[in-house]
This record gives C-alpha cells, sequence and structure tokens, in this order.
C-alpha cells in the first residue's frame, strides 16, 4: 500500500480512530494486524518472510541475553544475522550474484552455469533485516534487554509506518513506545496532521513534477542536449529529496497520530558544508546504523583496521544497501571519496572549514559532489552514466527531438523546482528561526493558512496517481 494512495487516505483514518477507541491493552493486537495487512496488500506471501526473521530473531535474543558463555553469546548472535542475511541476499542479491558470477566463468569457455531465480524483492526488505537486526546486536552488547512479549516484538519489526523505507528504528526507542500506554494528545495528532500534509506535497508536487522530467532525460539520454542532462541531474537532486523526506513526513506523521515518535531521518542535507556534513543529515537512520554496527566495530576490533579503510567499507556497503548494481557500488565509492577530498582540504586549508564568508560556496561546491554522486544512482547502468557525464561536459549529441519534449515536460521541471525551492526556504527558516515558527504554529489562522495551502497545492499542483516512492525498491 502506497502512502499516496486512495486505500491509505481510507486505511490511515480507519487505524487512527479504531486505535484510540479501542481498550489500551488491546492495542498492541490491532496495531500488530493491521501491520500485516498493510504489507500483505503489496504481496501476501511474503509476510511468512517476516514472520520466519521475527520468530527467529525474538528467541535468538532472549538465548544471548541468557547465554553463560561467550561462545553460546555469539553463536547466537551469528545464528540471527545470518539467517538475515542469507534472505536477504537470496531476494536482493542472489540474481546479480549469479550474473555476474557467469559472465566471469564464461571468459574461461567454462561450462558452468548458475541459475537465475524468477523473484519479486520483498518490500522494504533492507529496511525490516536491518532493525531486526539492530536488536540482536544491542542485547549481544548489553545496550537493552530482551524483549520477552513476541507480540510486541513482532509490532517492533512490522511497524506498519516506518515498515516499508524506515526511518530504521532501534528497539531502545520505537520497541518502548510500543509498550507504553499511550494517551491520546491534541498536539501530537496535530503535529502528525500536518507532517502528513507536508509529505504529501513533497511527493506530488515537487518529486512527482521533477521526475517527468528525469524520466524522459534519464530514460532516454543518448537522444538528449548534455544541458537538459544537467538540467535533469539537478532535477533528480531536489526529486529525491522531496521523495524520500516526503515519505519520512508521512510515516512520522502516521505514527504521531498513534502516539509514537519516529526518528528524525533529515537535516536539511543540502545545506551540508562537507560531504561527511552531508551524510550527518541525510538518511540519518542509515548513516547512525552503520556507524554503530560497522564503523565503529571495525576500528575497535583486535584486528584494527584503519579509519580510511572503515570509511570505504561503510561507503562501498552503503551502497551494495542500495541495490544489486555496480551503479551504487559506485555511487558509495565516489561518496567515500569526495569525504576524503573534504578533509585534505580542511587539513590543508582549516580556515576554509571556518570562515563564514565561504559557507556559502562550501554549500555550493558540496551539492555539486553529491549532484554527480546521483548519476551513478539514477542512471542504469554504469555505460549510461559514464555517457550522461560526457554529454553534461561536452554539451554534444542533442537531437531534433530533445527540443519538443523539453518544452512539453518543462512546466512540470518549473514546477518542481520552485516548490522544491520553497519547501527549503520553509525548512531553513523552521531550523534557523524555532521560536519564530513556535510562535507562529500557536496561531490558528496561520496553521489553517499552511494547511489550506499544502492542501490545494497538493490538489491542483501535484502530478496526482499513486505512484511509487524511490525508496521503496531498497
Amino acid at each position: 500500500m502506497i502512502f499516496t494512495s486512495i486505500e491509505y487516505l481510507f486505511f490511515l483514518p480507519f487505524a487512527f480512530v479504531f486505535f484510540w477507541t479501542i481498550p489500551s491493552r488491546y492495542r498492541w493486537i490491532f496495531l500488530l494486524i493491521i501491520s500485516y495487512v498493510f504489507y500483505m496488500f503489496w504481496k501476501a506471501e511474503y509476510v511468512l518472510i517476516m514472520l520466519v526473521l521475527t520468530i527467529v530473531d525474538f528467541f535468538a535474543g532472549l538465548k544471548i541475553a541468557g547465554a553463560t558463555s561467550m561462545h553460546s553469546r555469539r553463536l547466537w548472535l551469528a545464528g540471527s544475522l545470518v539467517a538475515n542475511l542469507a534472505m536477504l541476499f537470496f531476494f536482493k542479491y542472489y540474481n546479480f550474484a549469479a550474473t555476474e558470477t557467469n559472465s566471469l566463468v564464461r571468459e574461461f569457455d567454462s561450462a558452468f552455469r548458475l541459475p537465475l531465480a524468477d523473484i519479486v524483492l520483498p518490500l522494504g526488505i533492507s529496511f525490516h533485516t536491518f532493525q531486526a537486526m539492530s536488536y540482536t546486536l544491542d542485547i549481544y552488547h548489553g545496550r537493552i534487554k530482551p524483549e520477552r512479549h513476541i507480540g510486541y516484538f513482532a509490532l517492533f519489526i512490522a511497524y506498519f509506518p516506518q515498515i516499508v523505507a524506515g526511518p530504521i528504528e532501534r528497539a531502545g526507542h520505537l520497541l518502548v513506545q510500543l509498550k507504553e500506554r499511550q494517551v491520546f494528545s491534541y498536539e501530537k495528532a496535530r503535529e502528525g496532521f500536518f507532517l502528513i500534509l507536508l509529505g504529501f506535497f513533497k511527493k506530488l508536487v515537487i518529486a512527482d513534477n521533477l521526475a517527468v522530467y528525469v524520466d524522459q532525460c534519464y530514460g532516454s539520454w543518448d537522444t538528449v542536449r548534455g544541458s537538459s542532462l544537467l538540467l535533469a541531474t539537478y532535477a533528480f537532486a531536489f526529486q529525491i529529496y522531496a521523495d524520500f523526506s516526503g515519505y519520512t513526513d508521512i510515516a512520522r506523521g502516521s505514527a504521531k497520530l498513534l502516539g509514537v515518535d519516529l526518528a528524525i531521518n533529515f537535516r536539511m542535507p543540502y545545506l551540508a558544508e562537507s560531504v561527511g556534513d552531508f551524510w550527518r543529515r541525510w538518511h540519518i537512520s542509515l548513516t547512525s546504523w552503520f556507524r554503530d554496527y560497522i564503523y565503529k566495530p571495525l576500528l575497535t576490533a583486535p584486528a584494527k583496521c584503519s579509519r580510511a579503510l572503515a570509511v570505504f567499507a561503510v561507503f562501498l556497503l552503503s551502497g551494495l544497501w542500495h541495490g544489486a548494481n555496480w551503479t551504487f557500488i559506485v555511487w558509495g565509492l565516489l561518496n567515500a571519496v569526495f569525504y576524503f577530498l573534504n578533509e585534505k582540504l580542511i587539513a590543508v586549508k582549516p580556515s576554509w572549514a571556518i570562515n563564514p564568508f565561504l559557507r556559502p560556496l562550501r554549500i555550493l561546491i558540496t551539492f555539486n559532489l553529491i549532484a554527480i554522486t546521483w548519476v551513478f544512482f539514477r542512471a542504469d547502468s554504469i555505460d549510461s552514466a559514464v555517457g550522461i557525464f560526457g554529454k553534461i561536459l561536452t554539451q554534444y549529441g542533442g537531437s531534433g527531438s530533445d527540443g519538443k519534449w523539453v518544452a512539453e515536460s518543462f512546466g512540470f521541471f518549473w514546477t518542481g523546482m520552485l516548490a522544491g525551492l520553497l519547501i527549503l526556504t520553509a525548512e531553513y527558516v523552521q531550523q534557523s528561526r524555532p521560536e519564530l515558527v513556535l510562535r507562529m504554529s500557536r496561531m490558528r489562522s496561520v496553521r489553517w493558512t499552511f494547511y489550506f495551502l499544502l492542501t490545494y497545492g497538493a490538489i491542483l499542483l501535484g502530478n496526482l496517481g499513486a505512484k511509487q516512492f524511490i525508496y521503496f525498491q531498497f
């Protein structure tokens, strides 16, 4: 079920009304049922994957906590991690690995071939497997106690607002809230309603309008002029931010309507002053996951690796996490390269990082470095990405058909870009002048003006239709 679909517009109000109507002791059962229904709306049989991993991780957590020796603790942790990673590998990476292996052995004229599996990627599998693994890892490291109620644990894994595309929650944050007796808060519900409206506006008006221009440019890049591809690359930077942060806004808003606060996943990433700063602002729940469970262990393990190697490992794994394609691997490694280039510049010229007059320049450079990496993220193949860069740099290769469809889709482009700039400005004011925003939010006339503008803006300017969120494929 897509957040911007008609089905969800009926599903969420039903969940909201029923949740606050039934006795509190039954609410977890209701939430678990509708979470499974929400997931099964896409492909019902794949809920069995979630059930199996839920049972495995629940009992693994109990065994890890109750183990009397480090050897046993490690065995139970390994069993949990292997189960999750094996499921993730089979559904997400097996065909990619098999195809690459077959291409390699073909070079040696070998008759050996790995069969390809006819499988559909389960919705949000990367998100809920990482969430489950964080649970057993936190128990192993003594950060949390195991949950002894399998129903609450199942709800932690399947909680519908964030199961598909995050934020990736930790048990110490989400599971604790799910077990609390929720008391209805008008303020929290109002904030949730506003976040949902904002998310719809970002998705329908910004992301889905820009998608028209981006999809046509990148889909036929070999017949498009370099200038159009450059505009499409910048448009995609805005599209993916509005698409993903819009999803997160709807997820956080939906959870708030049910009394739960999900983690903040974005903090104005395009105002970052370095690539490292960008990754502290973008997809924060994934970045912190890699920091806590990959980066820090690599630096503190008995066979310590260098910081540079740990950073490259994290970005490589981040690329793989996003998809089984060489484009994502290159995307991750490019981010690592730009991360170190930023650090070297600061080391050679420390004044660069602290001079306030250079802040706009730092932001501009960082945005363009990130935009370069987005080319590989969006392109279908390495060859396509290289071809796109070639056209952007040379400005050659345009065709007569370019002008016709560019003129037809430029309305979508400008609608999305102007709305994107408007939202970025509003987010900047919200973070730089929080006291002003708080004061204005207490004024009913101001609040309802924003509600009206977001609602009618989405209806009048939105590219309507239930289009998939970009991060649903991960």
